[in-house]
């Protein structure tokens, strides 16, 4: 009769080759009461439901697609996904108190940025039944902020255009800029320029004007993980442009610490 020992022998002997038939098994698709899923590779255009945010006779549209999609075989399932993941893609309007944008009149943030990519807005006038984008090309929306408190409503978008650290996302670790359009969508306009990563902006409403803070990336930090540099930019809201500078370079180079 074999020895406790020699049992014990045999199962260490055992065990790579059952933790090898363990990840087989776990690779292949698992079958369930919801179907199998199985990944998509190719990435599809989804346009989320219309959101009604306070302009007459207008809706919104999110459009974009998610980086990671899944497909069920089983159709009951596959709609339950497709409903519960594509309705607003990502977006989810913030109260006062998780707001990124503390001033707005309401603000719409993508909930999911490792999951969701959203590319464009599309404005329909329910009136003129006409309908336009955004932009005609592609950006990434990251949150768009409503704002009746300025004495020229407007819609703030905080927006990147470059995957700096080649992840493969784009999203809050990538350089941030801020954007504004007026309520129809109409006249996009660039505030902050590529490269720096938006932080906040200061609202003085007796000159409708703000003072906009961006990070600065002198060393070419691809995370902006660090607060290496800080900068400051003046943008009248009456008349969107890209924001001036109020502390120039020189300046700037005159106070620093040798």
């Amino acid at each position: 009769m074999p020895s406790k020992a020699n049992n014990m022998t045999l199962l260490l002997k055992l065990l790579p080759a059952v933790a090898l038939c363990c990840a087989l098994i776990s690779c292949k698709p698992v079958p369930s009461e919801r179907g199998t899923a199985v990944k998509h590779d190719s990435t599809g255009l989804v346009i989320g439901n219309p959101f009604e945010y306070g302009t007459p006779f207008t809706m919104i549209f999110p459009v974009g697609c998610n980086y990671d999609p899944s497909i069920y075989d089983n159709p009951e399932v596959a709609q339950e996904y497709i409903t519960s993941n594509t309705s607003n893609m990502g977006f989810v309007m913030n109260g006062a108190a998780t707001q990124m944008d503390v001033s707005a009149s309401r603000e719409y943030i993508n909930y999911n940025e490792a999951y969701f990519d959203l590319r464009n807005i599309l404005f329909y006038n329910q009136k003129t039944g006409k309908t336009h984008p955004l932009v005609h090309d592609t950006i990434h929306i990251l949150s768009f902020a409503i704002h009746y408190d300025f004495k020229r409503p407007q819609i703030f978008y905080r927006v990147v255009k470059k995957d700096i650290n080649n992840d493969s996302m784009y999203n809050s670790k990538d350089p941030i800029i801020l954007y504004t359009s007026n309520m129809y969508g109409d006249s996009l306009t660039q505030l902050t320029p590529d490269g720096e990563q938006f932080t906040q902006y200061f609202y003085y409403a007796d000159t409708q004007t703000m003072l906009v803070k961006t990070n600065l990336n002198p060393d070419s930090d691809t995370s902006f993980a660090t607060v290496a540099e800080t900068n400051f930019r003046e943008v009248n809201l009456n008349e969107p442009a890209m924001g001036r500078e109020i502390f120039s370079k020189s300046m700037r180079d005159s106070l620093r610490v040798n």
